[in-house]
């Protein structure tokens, strides 16, 4: 495999140096297939020798703008998007993770010989810090495969997962990406991410032993209480944006989808089931029906099914 067909994206983060160092020294142990792309914060530089600790091309980009959170990083992402364009296929991790490099491999081969699906990943597993490891049952990586947008969402409701940690197609990637740029919200930028790859095409997942996570996660990954979540100014017109861009993207492929199925099987449900479902206390449902309220009159249909489906406002 030509080396520049896949780019894996690294981030480099403030106080967070030593997830790179271990990062680098993880991969010394494997031969490199890849070219790795190395964003640094605003205002972080890398204070180390890493262009002689890999046989492999690594690009170096400074970040814009401070990364806080996934939203930030998609964002970064997009602006380096000069430096992806001359490959196939990206890889991107949260730092704490570690994506073997022959199951990268591995991926992007699939890829070349499968062009009906845009990304493709493998098994993950569970590190722990007693020097054992567990195959993490809560993630499973995602996979769907079918022409039918309603059945690759249900497809992707039994499994779950980051679809951003496989190996996708750069343009698809780069697409995404965009469109996150239009939020703010780090959850909802996810989960953005999610859904947006089931309208894109279908994810592959290989039998093949692919991601190792740490746990606990780093603060700046770890999803906020839904208490502190539903307290952010803009996650209503973030919601909005979200509904706004998935029936765009729906629209362009030309044919008959029932976008409030769609949307009922991915956002919603998510909202629903996921975000929403511990909202008895009074002070959360207090400040979300404020939220909702706020827009219920003076916005169109999307909204009001919305609230509706949350059996808030009846």
């Amino acid at each position: 495999m030509p080396n520049n067909k896949c780019l894996k994206i690294i981030f480099n983060l403030k106080k967070r140096e030593s997830y790179l160092k271990r990062y680098f020294l993880l991969l010394q142990q494997y031969p490199i297939n890849f070219d790795i792309l190395l964003i640094n914060d605003l205002g972080t530089t890398v204070n180390f020798d890493a262009e002689n600790t890999l046989e492999t091309k690594i690009i170096y980009s400074q970040s814009k703008r401070d990364i806080t959170g996934m939203n930030s990083i998609f964002k970064a992402i997009y602006d380096n998007r000069e430096n992806l364009k001359n490959y196939k296929y990206i890889c991107f991790v949260e730092d704490d993770n570690f994506i073997f490099p022959d199951n990268i491999n591995e991926c992007v081969k699939f890829l070349e010989n499968n062009k009906n699906f845009i990304g493709c990943n493998g098994n993950s597993f569970l590190f722990t810090k007693g020097k054992k490891f567990f195959f993490l049952n809560a993630y499973i990586a995602p996979c769907f495969n079918s022409k039918n947008l309603i059945s690759r969402a249900k497809d992707y409701k039994k499994n779950w997962g980051l679809t951003y940690y496989s190996v996708i197609e750069t343009n698809t990637f780069v697409k995404i990406c965009e469109e996150i740029s239009l939020i703010s919200d780090d959850c909802l930028s996810e989960v953005f991410f999610n859904f947006l790859t089931l309208i894109h095409g279908n994810l592959m997942k290989l039998n093949k032993i692919y991601l190792a996570r740490e746990y606990p996660r780093p603060s700046v990954y770890n999803v906020p209480t839904l208490n502190m979540w539903i307290k952010n100014k803009n996650i209503i017109d973030d919601i909005q944006m979200i509904i706004l861009r998935i029936k765009l993207n729906l629209k362009k492929l030309n044919n008959q989808i029932d976008e409030n199925l769609f949307l009922e099987s991915t956002l919603f449900w998510y909202l629903r089931t996921i975000r929403f479902s511990q909202s008895s206390r009074l002070d959360i449902m207090e400040i979300l029906n404020k939220k909702l309220k706020k827009i219920y009159y003076s916005y169109h249909n999307d909204i009001r099914f919305f609230i509706h489906k949350l059996n808030l406002i009846k």
